[in-house]
């Protein structure tokens, strides 16, 4: 019964850090999307290439 605990205890260790690690990858898609569509904007209203509108956003 204990090794039955343990095995269930750490399968939901496991899923949480799963859990954790996708929320990550989501947030980070998220910030992404983002950044392109500012340099989309910058280079379409402001006539820059892609590499100067890099450029301006980390500035």
């Amino acid at each position: 019964m204990r090794a039955l605990y343990n095995l269930l205890q750490e399968q939901a260790e496991h899923l949480q850090q799963m859990s954790d690690q996708l929320e990550e990858t989501r947030s980070a898609l998220t910030e992404r999307k983002l950044i392109e569509r500012a340099k989309g904007v910058l280079m379409q209203y402001q006539g820059l290439t892609e590499e100067q509108a890099c450029r301006r956003l980390r500035e």
